[in-house]
């Protein structure tokens, strides 16, 4: 038995050296930069082990805080760097060097598949452990994610058959052939399935798979942040009646009595229009969707919330979520 335990001992100490050795410049760099005790193998994971989601928010307060920019966090063997300075932040998006993916990416490829963004799926970024791919296949969140995607693929296929369908059998594809781009006024909307057929039928710059990646990513990455803005808005809207009040009454003056939201409706908003502001690649899609929950909800029902800003508990994920949920009392109207 001593034998063995020498014998794991050992092979631990070879593994542990050679994972020093081919990571020895990105721990030279890391020591370079201002940050929390780091221990190899492990990273900071001592550091917020035990604590609560809010302590996890804390500490990086505090790191921002004590911190100078740019500073180290480490994940098990996996290091980011944290920036707070606009500089900073110009010089990495300006940079060659950072056109590259991290390979934390791979764990949205089932999702999105190469698509220029990613769905929050934020259990195997924080989890050392579910990086390793043939343990994560042993949980329930492996199975989880292989209906999600396929849900998510299926629910973006039939929309892109259709529209291929369309463009192949109508002349929508020799409109867009015959549009170029430069002669287009500049405030000209550039919907974006059609920019993806071009891509797709004209330009010949992507694939069937580049296309459904693009438009996977879309819709799914806008489903969480969608619904969590939407959420926002309406336990805002329960704290201040007064607000809830006010949009009820300009839906109800520019809907009348119809019951299905009209696109051109939209423009006529005023107040609405200062509920869920949003800018990202998704902004029209995300905002028109916002939109409609908002006009459906307020003006089917009433919210009302005990809570207050004081007791607002936020846990740290891949967007900022109430641990405390959003507790909304909903009344249907007379």
């Amino acid at each position: 038995m001593s034998l063995l335990l020498l014998l794991i001992f050992l092979l631990f100490c070879v593994i542990f050296l050679q994972h020093l050795w081919l990571k020895r410049e990105v721990y030279w760099l890391s020591w370079q930069m201002p940050g929390p005790f780091l221990v190899p193998l492990i990273g900071h994971l001592q550091t917020v082990r035990g604590i609560s989601h809010g302590g996890v928010i804390n500490l990086f307060k505090y790191m921002m805080k004590n911190y100078k920019s740019p500073l180290r966090w480490w994940i098990g063997t996996k290091m980011f760097v944290i920036v707070k300075k606009p500089e900073d932040m110009q010089i990495i998006l300006n940079s060659p060097q950072c056109l590259s993916r991290a390979k934390v990416y791979k764990f949205f490829k089932s999702f999105v598949g190469d698509g220029i963004l990613i769905l929050p799926v934020s259990a195997r970024m924080f989890n050392p452990f579910l990086q390793c791919n043939w343990i994560f296949r042993l949980t329930k969140l492996y199975k989880v994610e292989k209906l999600s995607s396929c849900i998510t693929f299926g629910f973006v296929d039939k929309i892109l058959q259709k529209k291929k369908t369309n463009f192949e059998h109508t002349d929508e594809l020799k409109t867009l052939k015959s549009t170029v781009d430069d002669d287009l006024p500049l405030k000209t909307p550039q919907i974006f399935i059609d920019q993806l057929m071009k891509l797709l039928f004209v330009e010949k710059k992507f694939n069937d798979y580049d296309v459904i990646s693009e438009a996977n990513t879309i819709v799914a990455s806008g489903f969480e942040s969608i619904a969590l803005a939407s959420s926002y808005c309406i336990l805002m809207l329960a704290m201040h009646p007064e607000h809830e009040q006010r949009l009820y009454n300009e839906i109800k003056t520019i809907m009348e009595d119809r019951k299905d939201v009209h696109y051109d409706d939209f423009s006529k908003y005023d107040f609405l229009d200062s509920a869920g502001p949003r800018n990202c690649i998704g902004f029209q899609y995300a905002y028109i969707l916002i939109k409609i929950i908002l006009i459906q909800l307020v003006s089917n029902f009433k919210f009302r919330t005990d809570l207050k800003m004081s007791e607002f508990r936020l846990r740290m994920d891949i967007s900022l979520q109430l641990i405390n949920k959003h507790l909304v009392y909903v009344e249907k109207r007379k």
